[in-house]
């Protein structure tokens, strides 16, 4: 410990004005405390001297001995290598890293070492008084700099979790009514009861809670698992600590209840911070599907890494290569090693060889819709979606509330007719070429809607190509609003005719310029469930007629004369645009009126149309 007591003595010699330095003595326990928040001097760190290397045996890891002290002292821990074969005592820490802009520096091995602010708190926070700490934390065991390393370890990430003994989730400092959500979930019983006869103070609750999930913990995309695998797992925020179980319960009812709640909150005027945002919908999504995961994740793993890459879309990774590496724990299949992080090759290399990856494994093309999030500046071929970005468009291959379902095994559509794909790959492995049958032509799009409701030019689009008869009209009124809910509800059923009268009652309220509106209402209400519906398949889509006069919603880029194609193996149609080299851009996946239940593939098995194979770049 020698280099400790150097480390701390000569403090002062460096730093003038930070008095009343905490020392440590050899056997850890702090002796006298400082002042926290002043600016220590810069000093650069080499890595090299922190880091010694991994034991290549690939069982070893680092976790970093936090020393005690007082709240406001400087902070002191030193690295140490521990092999995961030997159990070793150690906790995980599942945060954020923050600003990487903002830093702070601790002292790590005897040096001044920057941390980001919000690793600075959780130190803080998370030290004892008198005793040590055993943690592990990626910004401090990963030697961040050695691009081999960080992909090696990636790997035993999963493991890492499961090992610890504990697990402890860092929202950050107490803000936001941070407190009162904290104490209202621990006071929650197991079956809440959200209704009208809601007290207020309940009502704040609910409202602080979702304001707490609004955090951005709750978007990381590597903390799903960190609290999957994780043996217990405690959330703080600030001074306050509840169980994951709690903060699970809370999610769960939150978003269960959203709308009652909003609804309430409005009624009463308790909306300082509104509830009825529509970030706050989707963070109450994100919360839930973290209880969701961490109690499937305990009883077996999915198949394949599809279905959390699906399921998780809304997750965030600050390096866009770990949309795919930091769920790769989180799938049966990726166990062996099928999969390598390298943090050496290209995002562009990473999303194609994945995708190539899953469509092999899975034997299906459905993956390939999500292109439509796709755009240039990852040089990507169009059948590549960019997972670093989140398409507005909700997704019609996995039209599920919560993106739980599975787009291959059980599809909402079958434009297909479940027939295998046929795909090969060019030796560069850029170019997709896939079988399928071109069956109609876009005509004139309409202007994408950016709406939650239905643009009047559409309706009225409807209104001016149909004949004068009234059969003819009522027919196309109801391929109209069976168009625009994507004909399913939300158990990817076939919605009754009884739901014109659904439409029915949005369109008393058509306006030429909000167009037709929709309603928030009860999902379990036939008008609910409808509104629902054009809220998920109708926003950032354009309306159109195809040639052969099939109503559509395709890709809000879409253009006239793009061919309306169905790909074997692709449980949706898609738009294709022909190049000038020959091959084909892959637009994005499409609604087509009458094309969903496999009449393409029908007239293909009929004879009525051949087969092109589609060199998709």
């Amino acid at each position: 410990m020698a280099w400790l007591k150097q480390s701390l003595e000569g403090l002062s010699t460096r730093r003038p004005s930070f008095s009343n330095t905490a020392r440590i003595s050899d056997d850890g326990e702090s002796q006298n405390t400082g002042t926290a928040g002043q600016a220590f001097p810069r000093q650069t760190v080499a890595r090299y001297a922190l880091y010694s290397p991994l034991s290549a045996a690939g069982d070893e890891i680092r976790v970093v001995v936090l020393y005690p002290g007082k709240r406001d002292a400087d902070i002191v821990c030193k690295l140490t290598h521990v092999s995961l074969q030997k159990s070793p005592i150690y906790e995980a820490l599942s945060y954020t890293w923050g600003d990487l802009a903002l830093r702070r520096p601790i002292h790590l091995g005897g040096r001044l070492f920057d941390v980001t602010l919000n690793l600075e708190s959780a130190l803080r926070h998370l030290r004892r008084r008198y005793r040590k700490r055993t943690l592990w934390v990626d910004a401090l065991c990963i030697n961040q700099d050695d691009v081999e390393e960080r992909s090696k370890q990636v790997l035993r990430m999963g493991t890492i979790y499961q090992k610890a003994q504990h697990v402890c989730v860092w929202l950050g400092g107490a803000a936001d009514d941070s407190d009162a959500a904290m104490d209202f979930m621990k006071r929650l019983p197991l079956s809440p009861r959200v209704d009208s006869s809601l007290a207020n103070e309940s009502l704040e609750g609910w409202r602080a809670v979702s304001m707490l999930a609004d955090r951005p913990w709750f978007s990381r995309r590597w903390v799903i698992q960190e609290v999957s695998f994780a043996s217990t797992v405690t959330v703080l925020c600030g001074e306050k600590a509840v169980d994951f179980s709690n903060l699970a319960l809370a999610a769960d009812a939150l978003l269960e209840n959203y709308f009652t709640l909003r609804d309430l909150l409005i009624q009463r005027k308790l909306t300082r911070d509104t509830i009825s945002d529509n970030n706050r919908l989707a963070s109450s999504t994100r919360a839930c599907k973290l209880a969701n995961s961490r109690a499937e994740t305990c009883s077996s793993l999915p198949t394949d890494l599809q279905t959390p890459l699906l399921r998780f879309d809304i997750f965030e990774a600050t390096d866009p290569r770990d949309v795919f590496y930091a769920l790769l724990s989180l799938a049966s299949d990726t166990q062996n090693g099928v999969i390598v992080p390298d943090y050496s090759n290209t995002v562009g290399q990473v999303f194609r060889d994945c995708v190539e990856y899953l469509i092999r494994a899975r034997n299906s093309l459905n993956l390939i819709c999500y292109s439509s999030k796709h755009n240039d500046t990852l040089g990507l071929p169009s059948w590549v979606p960019n997972w670093s970005q989140r398409s507005q468009a909700a997704s019609l291959v996995l039209p599920t509330r919560l993106g739980s379902g599975d787009a291959d095994r059980n599809p909402w559509y079958t434009a297909d007719n479940n027939r295998p794909p046929h795909v090969t790959f060019s030796t560069d492995r850029n170019i997709l070429i896939a079988r399928g049958v071109h069956y109609d032509r876009i005509d004139r799009p309409s202007l994408g809607s950016y709406a939650r409701g239905i643009p009047a030019q559409w309706y009225g689009t409807v209104i001016l190509t149909q004949q004068a008869s009234e059969t003819d009209f009522l027919s196309a009124v109801e391929q109209f609003w069976r168009t625009m809910m994507g004909n399913r509800l939300l158990n990817g059923e076939e919605p009754p005719a009884s739901y014109a009268e659904a439409f029915e009652e949005c369109l008393n309220g058509l306006n030429e310029d909000m167009g037709i509106p929709t309603y928030q209402g009860d999902l379990g209400t036939m008008s609910g469930q409808f509104s629902y519906r054009i809220r998920q398949t109708v926003p950032h889509r354009a309306f159109v007629v195809t040639r052969n006069g099939h109503m559509g919603l395709v890709p809000e880029h879409a253009q006239e004369d793009d061919m309306v194609c169905v790909l074997f193996g692709c449980s949706v149609p898609v738009i294709l645009r022909k190049r000038d080299d020959g091959g084909f851009q892959l637009i994005g996946e499409s609604y087509i009126h009458g094309m969903m239940d496999g009449a393409a593939m029908k007239d293909f098995e009929n004879g009525k149309v051949d087969f092109d194979d589609f060199a998709l770049r």
